[in-house]
């Protein structure tokens, strides 16, 4: 790699504390389900993600996500534009719009550094494409084509794809995925996540979303949604639960009253609450009470059998290059609040270590550590060095 984009690379890894801290955003209403449950978990995410000068960093499950939202939005109109087609035919055209989208965010992850390395699986990719040709069967010609995508919701007689509500106070905003009314059964609302419906606390913020949206639906037209279900495109689950009525006015009411905060000065949204939750944080990088909080050891995440990642700080003392099988590799040597470790890294996936200096203060982010010895740490695709003025 040439100086300059060397020089370059550095740069985009390295974080003046001086501009970078506190963020400078002010979150706004509407607030909208997703929004709530940040605020809920912390707020001062929530004013990263209102500050425009942090590169975001989303993993490429999120993106399959996005692009199969995107999609949902322009099936809108398959209802009309899909009439005498074959079940066939609206299948692939939903599956080429996909293809598309998921095309256009591969390119946004390639011009973001922090995301170019990042795997993208096929076969998550596969899975997806038949859910999202199950669903535009459905909403084209209204036919049984699968469990898991709804298929038992009757003779259906409204459907409503990424419809906006908005409360009328103007406080509250949601989009739910799919709406529809069952001439049986009443209004479902159906939503789609990309994250596991294993996890019980994730469960639970995407059960709080679904009632929100229920209040909006409620608020809209004076009928409570009858029934919530979630559902994961990836790996083909779904989870079905009653609409609680007084359940959903509660969260409403809590929703609004954290909407009404945001009207006051923008240092509110400076209250953190570094915890597990931290570890799925794009902004961990420059977040000062996530490094006080690991300031005298590590943030740990299980990663697999014997393995967890690992986020830790330090100094460095210095940085050796070598050969392994005729790869460029790196050792980094970092006195940090735990001891003396060693960073592992590939200099062609890492190149701005090369620029590292004894006495230089990193930041380092998802290294994977094994239970067997803790002083080594390998950097791979999902790990992140960022070195920090002092």
């Amino acid at each position: 790699m040439s100086a300059s984009k060397v020089k370059q690379s550095v740069s985009i890894w390295y974080i003046d504390r001086s501009k970078t801290w506190p963020p400078r955003g002010w979150v706004q209403y509407p607030i909208s389900p997703s929004l709530y449950e940040l605020l809920r978990t912390c707020w001062l995410q929530a004013t990263f993600q209102a500050s425009a000068s942090y590169p975001r960093r989303s993993s490429p499950y999120a993106r399959l996500g996005t692009a199969f939202h995107r999609t949902l939005e322009q099936l809108r109109s398959f209802s009309w534009t899909t009439e005498g087609l074959s079940s066939r035919v609206v299948r692939a055209q939903a599956v080429e719009i996909f293809r598309a989208a998921v095309e256009e965010q591969k390119q946004e992850a390639m011009r973001n550094p922090r995301e170019r390395g990042l795997p993208w699986l096929d076969d998550l990719m596969q899975r997806m494409e038949v859910a999202i040709a199950l669903v535009a069967d459905q909403l084209a010609v209204k036919s049984s084509v699968g469990t898991y995508t709804g298929s038992d919701l009757g003779q259906w007689s409204k459907t409503a794809v990424e419809e906006t509500l908005v409360s009328v106070d103007g406080l509250l905003q949601g989009r739910p995925d799919l709406l529809v009314e069952d001439r049986v059964s009443g209004t479902i609302i159906v939503d789609y996540k990309t994250g596991s419906l294993d996890d019980p606390d994730r469960l639970t913020g995407y059960e709080r979303q679904c009632l929100l949206y229920a209040w909006l639906w409620h608020e809209r037209y004076g009928t409570w949604p009858v029934e919530y279900r979630l559902v994961n495109p990836i790996k083909g689950h779904e989870y079905r639960a009653p609409v609680k009525p007084e359940v959903a006015t509660a969260l409403a009411e809590d929703a609004r009253r954290l909407a009404r905060r945001l009207a006051k000065p923008p240092w509110v949204g400076l209250q953190a609450s570094p915890g597990p939750h931290c570890s799925r944080c794009p902004f961990r990088p420059w977040c000062e009470p996530f490094w006080q909080h690991v300031a005298s050891g590590t943030s740990e995440v299980q990663a697999s059998t014997g393995h967890s990642r690992v986020s830790m700080q330090g100094t460095v003392l210095e940085m050796d290059r070598l050969k392994d099988a005729g790869a460029r590799k790196g050792l980094v040597r970092v006195q940090s609040g735990a001891g003396l470790v060693t960073l592992r890294a590939s200099l062609a996936d890492f190149p701005h270590l090369t620029a590292l200096r004894s006495a230089e203060h990193v930041r380092v982010l998802d290294a994977v550590a094994s239970a067997l010895d803790r002083t080594w740490l390998q950097l791979d695709a999902w790990s992140e060095v960022f070195t920090v003025s002092q």
